[in-house]
């Protein structure tokens, strides 16, 4: 893994995520205008986050070489940890709530979509990027 790799993830994921929150934006309400520029930011380093965290857990910084059903599971079981708990404590905080259009997930009352997101897009980045792992 290089940091060449890394800086490709961030670019991709950075500008998947812009698109993203773009869409996703009428699902919310806030307190401060919403800034797209910078929670894309912070989700596309939370894609490399997240890249580097599957990595440490499976002792290979290359694994997305090639996904299988463990690396995939592993992924998507933190990135959906991740943006629950996110919607969560942003809630809570009152940094944003949803507009009655915001599908929810039975029991956990979070928003549907910032959960698919963090499911979709590392995963998507990640496809985008591999090609810098063969280094």
């Amino acid at each position: 893994m290089s940091l060449r790799f890394l800086s490709y993830l961030f670019i991709v994921a950075f500008l998947l995520n812009f698109v993203w929150e773009f869409f996703q934006a009428p699902f919310y309400q806030f307190s401060q205008p919403k800034n797209l520029l910078w929670y894309s930011l912070r989700d596309g380093l939370m894609i490399v986050v997240l890249y580097l965290a599957v990595g440490s857990v499976l002792r290979n910084w290359r694994w997305g070489r090639r996904f299988n059903s463990r690396r995939l599971i592993l992924l998507w079981v933190l990135g959906a940890v991740w943006a629950i708990a996110l919607e969560y404590f942003s809630l809570d905080a009152s940094r944003w709530t949803y507009s009655v259009e915001m599908p929810l997930l039975p029991f956990l009352n979070v928003g549907l979509w910032p959960v698919l997101q963090m499911l979709i897009l590392p995963t998507v980045a990640i496809i985008l990027t591999r090609r810098q792992l063969v280094e």
